[in-house]
């Protein structure tokens, strides 16, 4: 790269190429599923912010240099390569790099150089096309409207998690792939200006039409009424593949908490997808149940957290049982996986059936009487000391301190502020700081503040702490950036001010941009809570 500024031509591209790469090998793993769930929707969730970044930023002291090492420059960065290359094709922009690269070999590169090779490779004008997805901040959310004739109108502007408007009106080329019920074959219509019609679509028709097919694009959608109805109802019958449905999911949940949809329509969709079975579609289920009790149902004894526990066990219950405790013969890594997130998620909500069946098998796996496979230990060992307390604790903790697998310690470390008990949580706090690996105390800090009763508890540590791990970590430590996340997950305007006036006379050199990101997460999920409280309540409440 030629300057800081094109570090996403290191690590974005580093980034796809690494999952191009697993998929050509392994492509029963469905990496690009995965990747929509992970990299795309991190990346689409951050840039949702004011204070998000650009791609390409202007880097002009080297103290600003580590904030850029985040989800913009490597998971936005790789998304806009996936976005590129899946409307070149993979082929056409092979053929584009191999030039670039050859060119480059011993020199450096800048985003301009690798554009221009892919435009000689396929003749289209990628300069024009892509420059506002690396040189403006954020991303478009396309509104759809329905025409008296049938046809399709879409505009666009820029999509912000706090629901106003961006006063500049930017604009991008969209690159809009369309599937149509059917058809095994998207295709790509472009939107160049804020508004135009799509050619190829038309709402009288009884089918369904799924715009940013794939989710190949950096882009959320709002559909018409009617257009949404026709795809909650293909989600139901699996008509959809999962990066659809995945995509489906995400943007309702994204536009509710941007005040651009109800939080009871995109419940809605949520509750369409009671016989879910893909792997990355339950891992984005669970996400969903977990944001909204944790914002919506805050107390674990209110009819709120009821609600979302009947909710959970209607959507991962059927799943739970299907994948069941034991492994298969023959079964793939993916059920494996899907069995520990769904038994994981149903004790996140308290499901007395699969709460007792784990702790049984954690009793058995430390009395020797019976072995407990990796995969299942971390969701066991959070059942054992959330229902035996300091019991289960204590058990976590001597595998903690006997094991010598870096892998074991961390599955004990984030088992260990589930304990209910919170004179224990503060003394975990403290055994992290002055016990744990360096580098390992962020991931203790972390499961106290996402135990309810741990919160106030993190952020109180935390205040405590801050000049002490500044000092010991350095200046715009990712460790110290990643705890200010972690503990300031609050949804109230209050929090907000309090989180606002402690850093306001902290040490925050390194830390300046995750400091503004926070306050505005934190203000977005007051606004949300303020406006959909009373709407969540009545939804849940018929659960």
């Amino acid at each position: 790269m030629d300057w800081w500024t094109h570090l996403w031509l290191n690590e974005g591209f580093a980034t796809w190429a690494a999952d191009l790469a697993v998929d050509t090998l392994f492509p029963e793993w469905k990496v690009w599923v995965q990747f929509v769930f992970t990299t795309l929707s991190q990346a689409l969730h951050l840039d949702a912010l004011h204070s998000s970044h650009a791609i390409e930023v202007e880097i002009n002291d080297a103290t600003e240099v580590n904030e850029i090492f985040d989800a913009i420059s490597y998971l936005k960065g790789a998304s806009v390569i996936r976005m590129l290359a899946n409307y070149l094709t993979v082929d056409v922009f092979k053929q584009g790099l191999i030039t670039y690269l050859k060119e480059f070999s011993y020199s450096n590169a800048a985003t301009g150089d690798l554009w221009q090779h892919l435009e000689t490779a396929s003749g289209k004008p990628i300069k024009d096309l892509m420059s506002n997805w690396t040189k403006q901040v954020g991303y478009p959310v396309l509104e759809i409207s329905d025409l008296e004739n049938g046809e399709v109108q879409v505009s666009q502007g820029r999509f912000l998690s706090n629901g106003t408007e961006d006063a500049s009106k930017p604009t991008w080329i969209v690159p809009i792939g369309v599937l149509n019920a059917g058809s095994s074959e998207s295709y790509y219509e472009l939107l160049d200006g804020t508004s135009g019609l799509l050619s190829g679509v038309n709402t009288n028709s009884s089918e369904w039409t799924k715009l940013n097919a794939y989710q190949s694009g950096i882009f959320r959608v709002k559909y018409s009424d009617s257009m949404a109805s026709k795809l909650i109802t293909a989600i139901g019958k699996s008509e959809l593949g999962p990066e659809d449905r995945l995509s489906l999911l995400s943007d309702n949940f994204a536009l509710a908490r941007a005040s651009r949809l109800s939080t009871a329509k995109a419940l809605e969709v949520l509750k369409a997808f009671n016989q879910e079975t893909e792997y990355t579609c339950i891992l984005s289920i669970c996400a969903c149940l977990t944001e909204l009790s944790r914002l919506f149902a805050q107390k674990t004894d209110s009819e709120e957290y009821r609600g979302f526990k009947r909710l959970a066990e209607q959507l991962l219950g059927p799943i739970g049982k299907a994948v069941g405790w034991d492994a298969k013969p023959g079964e793939s890594h993916i059920q494996s996986l899907l069995r520990s997130q769904v038994i994981g998620s149903l004790i996140e909500f308290e499901h007395d059936e699969t709460m007792t069946e784990a702790v049984a098998r954690f009793k058995s796996f430390v009395s020797g009487e019976a072995e407990l496979i990796p995969d299942l230990r971390l969701p066991c060992y959070f059942a054992a000391v959330e229902v035996l307390g300091k019991e289960g604790y204590d058990a976590v903790m001597k595998i903690y301190k006997e094991s010598d697998l870096n892998e074991e310690m961390v599955r004990c470390m984030r088992a260990l502020g589930a304990i209910p008990d919170v004179t224990v949580l503060e003394e975990t706090l403290q055994w992290a700081l002055a016990e744990v690996k360096a580098q390992d105390i962020f991931i203790v800090v972390n499961s106290v503040a996402k135990n309810r009763r741990g919160k106030d508890l993190a952020w109180e540590f935390l205040q405590k702490e801050w000049e002490n791990l500044v000092e010991r970590f350095g200046k715009g430590s990712h460790l110290n950036t990643r705890m200010m996340t972690s503990c300031t997950e609050f949804s109230s305007e209050e929090k907000a001010v309090e989180v606002e006036k402690f850093f306001a006379s902290a040490t925050i050199v390194g830390a300046t941009r995750t400091l503004e990101q926070c306050l505005e997460s934190i203000r977005i999920r007051a606004s949300w809570f303020q406006r959909d409280a009373e709407e969540v309540h009545a939804w849940i409440s018929t659960v």
